[in-house]
């Protein structure tokens, strides 16, 4: 039996220069690189209110100023949020908020939101507003985490320029829960423990209510994208 080596040898290198070859290096890439992409997107979550009407963000409290809300976390894993926004006139550009929250005062007035059971998150940077609606505010790498089953209040404070703004002017508004992938804003008359989430206040207060957050939250879950895309093989 007359077995060409070279022959073999030749076919040999074709093959693995066609599987190693820099076009299909870069073509499995672009692809894994493609499916993480899809898959960090897909898990990224927002809620907004609406509809405008009634949330119209009307109301005002010029800053330093308060609006609180509750986030409920319903599902059995916890989330990470990662971004805020509220509506905003071009009055407010440039202006500077603090993002607080409480797990024990989830509900009713505060007497000062700076202290405990209040416990602050974020500063935001100066907040660009170049033109009237919801403007996602400038909190740089937001990263809080809500445990699975849990709700807790916010406070978000305008320390200036321009106001608080918010819907509602005391009259009950609907809808007062919006709700995506398991999570629900709560907001204005929602009531725990028989008083309401959403009340607005001047300084450190919250006196005001119902008052109802208009704006919206980013939010996406606290454990890796399920089925993580693999890198595959070069063929």
């Amino acid at each position: 039996m007359n077995i060409n080596f070279e022959k073999l040898i030749t076919n040999k290198q074709k093959t693995m220069r066609k599987r190693f070859s820099p076009s299909n290096g870069l073509l499995v890439f672009i692809t894994w690189a493609f499916a993480m992409f899809s898959c960090m997107t897909s898990v990224a979550q927002t809620i907004t209110t609406q509809p405008d009407p009634p949330y119209t963000g009307a109301g005002s409290l010029v800053s330093t100023s308060n609006i609180a809300f509750v986030i409920e976390n319903t599902n059995t894993y916890g989330i990470v949020l990662t971004g805020v926004s509220n509506y905003c006139t071009v009055a407010e550009n440039n202006s500077v908020w603090q993002l607080s929250y409480s797990a024990t005062s989830l509900s009713g007035i505060a007497t000062n939101v700076t202290i405990a059971p209040w416990t602050a998150i974020a500063t935001s940077a100066p907040t660009p507003v170049l033109a009237n609606g919801i403007t996602a505010l400038n909190f740089n790498g937001l990263n809080f985490t809500i445990p699975a089953n849990t709700r807790y209040r916010f406070v978000l404070r305008n320390t200036g320029p321009g106001s608080t703004r918010y819907s509602g002017s005391g009259t009950p508004i609907t809808p007062n829960t919006h709700s995506n992938a398991g999570v629900n804003l709560l907001c204005g008359d929602v009531q725990i423990n028989g008083f309401n989430v959403g009340y607005a206040g001047t300084g450190n207060f919250l006196t005001i209510n119902p008052r109802y957050f208009t704006g919206a939250i980013n939010f996406q879950p606290a454990i890796p994208c399920t089925d993580p895309p693999t890198a595959g093989t070069i063929t």
